[in-house]
C-alpha cells in the first residue's frame, strides 16, 4: 500500500462524513476481526473508495488504524480493482492534528470502471452459468480452482496483475490476480474465502483460505497452474496441480509461511483435500 501524508493548517468546522454504502459483511473476513471502532473506519473507507471519492474526512485520527483498515477492505473487496493505494491528508490548527482526510489512489475514471465491469461480468457469468447443479462446496470451489487455473496463464509482467482484471479480461496475472479472481467467484457462490498473505519458498506470495462443506482449509490456484512452474523454473507440466486444494496448516507449511495481519482460523483437517475428496 502507498501511504503519503500532507499537511495543511486549516481550521474544522465540518463533521465526518458517515457511511451509506452497504455492502454484505458475510463476505468480509477482515472486517469481521475488527473492533467497533475500526469496523466504522472500515465502512467509511468503503464508502469513499466504492464512490471514487476525494479528501473524505474520517472519524478517527489514527493513521495506523486507517491503514489497517484500508488493508482489511482490499482484502474483502476484490471488486475494487481499480484502486491501487491511499493518501492521507492531515489538517493542523496551531500544530495540533485536528482531523484527517482520505483519497483512493484511482487507476481509472469512473466510466473505465463501469467499463471493465461489465467485461467482468460478462465472464464470471459465463462462468458460473458452467458450475455443476446440486454439487456440495467442495466440488464448486474445485470448479473454480479449474476454472482460474484453465483460464490464466502466469505472466510476471502482465498489465492489472494486481487485481481481478488481469484474470477476467486478460487470461494473464501473477499470484494477486490469481487469489483475488478466486475469492470473487467463491464471493459470487456463497462460498467463504480470504485472502492469505505470505511467502513461498521465500518469495512474496498470496493464496486464499476456503470453507468448504464446513472445513476450513487452504487453495493456492497460482501454484495449480502449470503455466507458474514453467515461469519461475522452467519445469514443464501437462496437468493441474491438486497440491494446494483444500490443503491443511501442515501441508501448507512445508512451503509456505503466513504473514497476513488479520488472525485466520485453524486449517487442521484433510476431509476438503483434493487427494482425500478424489480417493
Amino acid at each position: 500500500t502507498e501511504n503519503s501524508t500532507e499537511a495543511a493548517s486549516e481550521a474544522v468546522t465540518s463533521e465526518p462524513a458517515k457511511s451509506t454504502t452497504v455492502f454484505d459483511t458475510s463476505k468480509c473476513y477482515a472486517y469481521t476481526t475488527l473492533n467497533a471502532d475500526e469496523k466504522e473506519i472500515y465502512a467509511e473507507i468503503y464508502d469513499i473508495l466504492n464512490g471514487m471519492k476525494s479528501d473524505v474526512r474520517l472519524s478517527t485520527l489514527d493513521t495506523e488504524a486507517t491503514d489497517r483498515c484500508f488493508n482489511c477492505v482490499m482484502l474483502d473487496h476484490p471488486e475494487i480493482f481499480y484502486v491501487s493505494g491511499y493518501r492521507l491528508t492531515t489538517y493542523t490548527l496551531a500544530g495540533k492534528l485536528t482531523y484527517i482526510a482520505l483519497s483512493g489512489k484511482y487507476t481509472m475514471d469512473s466510466a473505465e470502471r463501469d467499463r471493465r465491469k461489465a467485461l467482468i461480468d460478462s465472464c464470471v457469468n459465463a462462468c458460473l452459468a458452467g458450475v455443476p447443479a446440486g454439487t456440495d462446496e467442495y466440488t464448486r470451489v474445485k470448479y473454480v480452482y479449474d476454472y482460474i487455473v484453465g483460464h490464466t496463464d502466469y505472466v510476471a509482467d502482465a498489465p492489472d496483475s494486481q487485481n481481478i482484471c488481469s484474470v477476467f479480461i486478460n487470461g494473464k496475472s501473477v499470484c494477486q490476480g490469481y487469489t483475488m479472481a478466486t475469492k470473487y467467484l467463491l464471493d459470487k457462490m456463497g462460498i467463504f474465502c480470504t485472502v492469505v498473505y505470505g511467502s513461498a519458498n521465500g518469495v512474496s506470495h498470496a493464496w486464499n483460505l476456503v470453507k468448504a462443506d464446513g472445513v476450513y482449509c487452504y487453495v493456492d490456484t497460482t501454484w495449480g497452474d502449470a503455466s507458474y512452474r514453467s515461469a519461475t523454473d522452467g519445469s514443464t507440466f501437462n496437468k493441474t496441480n491438486y497440491n494446494y486444494l483444500g490443503a491443511d496448516s501442515a501441508i501448507l507449511n512445508e512451503t509456505h509461511t503466513v504473514s497476513s495481519t488479520v488472525e485466520l482460523p485453524a486449517c487442521d483437517s484433510l476431509a476438503s483435500y483434493y487427494f482425500v475428496r478424489e480417493g
